[in-house]
């Protein structure tokens, strides 16, 4: 039987419509720079190094991560967004104007630090307003107003790239955390912070280990982001260097591309309260995934259509397992275990680390072409954990 829906008092509503807008102003600002960083760095170095720069934004982003508890501790949750923003604004503008690879690279890894983190700090603003019943509901929409910019902003990359202007698109990047930090400011000023349990790595993997659904699914999510940093580090490389597709046609065949985030979350999310569960969502997202992926490298020319239609596949089974994963585990946690819900954000970025090495190697011994029939395989590893969590439904 449907459980009623939980009604909310209509200030609380209002809080979730301005994190809602902050989540839209977030994603905008991302996605303008996201599908470009590695094409603008391969300016500066090689396509074999310019993982290490993701790499070295991963490992500070860790270290961030594990002392968390601390750092919201004695800044409090609003203090360090709002600090979190204006380095982020900084470290755009050093990108576009730093002229060579050391103050490029430098500022890069800086933004590649911070990107993950201002995700987290909304992530404790929704948490602290959300309720457990609709937690699906309220997660998809979340996810959707991420969602929305990837659908228009690489149609607008594309036509700046088409004169090869990378520092404009880094300006219109930095130019929409304004309104994302006024919304913070603004609102939030008064946002009373909970006591942070503060934990150390040795401490955190003990109490992953020892919730199974928690490690499962933190597992499936670590998987769901491997396959992204794969696909933006590599994949604009391969359809512009490799198969010749130039940035206007790339730009509409992202955008295309990312519009299963926007169709399936809010009604995947409803239905994972209502009626089954996350687990066969799940599922099905990994099946779809692997499947569509291991078919990359058997696609020969630069086919518009084809290369749009099986990319949009990828992640049609992409958005199942985001929107499951992400329900699931809030299902699971709450404000109290900041430190789990700060790994869960760590799998965002932590791919990095361990994507340029894996990649490399594959690169070593295969064409670039088969290293996505590589990416396809690992993905088929995300069923096992699927299988095993514990449905909420």
């Amino acid at each position: 039987m449907d459980q009623e829906p939980v009604l909310y008092k209509p200030k609380t509503v209002r809080l979730f419509a301005l994190i809602y807008a902050s989540a839209l102003f977030f994603s905008i600002h991302f996605f303008f720079i996201y599908f470009i960083n590695s094409s603008y760095l391969n300016l500066y170095v090689k396509s074999s190094a310019v993982g290490l720069f993701y790499s070295v934004g991963a490992f500070i982003n860790l270290f961030v991560f594990i002392n968390i508890g601390k750092i919201l501790n004695r800044l409090g949750n609003y203090k360090l967004m709002l600090v979190l923003i204006a380095l982020e604004f900084a470290s755009l503008l050093g990108i576009a104007f730093g002229g060579n690879i050391y103050i490029v690279g430098f500022f890069f890894i800086f933004s590649q630090a911070i990107s993950p983190i201002i995700l987290f700090n909304l992530d404790i603003f929704l948490e602290n307003y959300s309720r457990d019943e609709e937690t699906g509901s309220i997660r998809g929409m979340f996810l959707t107003m991420l969602s929305l910019p990837p659908v228009i902003v690489p149609l607008v990359v594309g036509l700046i790239l088409g004169a090869s202007e990378y520092w404009k698109v880094y300006i219109v990047g930095a130019v929409f955390l304004i309104p994302l930090f006024y919304i913070i400011l603004t609102t939030f000023k008064n946002f009373k912070d909970p006591i942070y349990h503060e934990t150390n790595s040795k401490n955190l993997s003990k109490e992953v280990m020892g919730n199974p659904d928690v490690y499962d699914i933190l597992f499936d999510n670590f998987l769901l982001n491997f396959y992204y940093a794969w696909m933006v580090i590599y994949m604009p490389i391969y359809l512009h260097n490799y198969i010749g597709f130039g940035w206007p046609a790339i730009g509409i065949m992202f955008s295309i591309m990312l519009l299963p985030f926007v169709f399936f979350q809010i009604p995947l999310g409803r239905l994972a309260d209502k009626k089954y569960g996350e687990q066969e969502i799940l599922i099905i997202g990994f099946i779809i995934l692997a499947v569509s992926t291991i078919l990359i490298p058997y696609i020969n020319g630069a086919n518009f259509l084809l290369w749009t239609v099986l990319l949009f596949i990828t992640r049609v089974g992409a958005s199942f397992i985001e929107i499951s994963a992400e329900t699931y585990f809030f299902k699971k946690v709450s404000l109290v275990n900041i430190h789990l819900i700060g790994l869960f954000r760590l799998t965002r970025n932590l791919p990095f680390i361990f994507v340029p090495a894996l990649a490399g190697l594959a690169l070593f011994f295969l064409d670039f072409k088969y290293s996505f029939l590589v990416l396809g395989l690992i993905m088929l590893i995300g069923l096992r954990y699927a299988f095993l969590l514990k449905d909420t439904r």
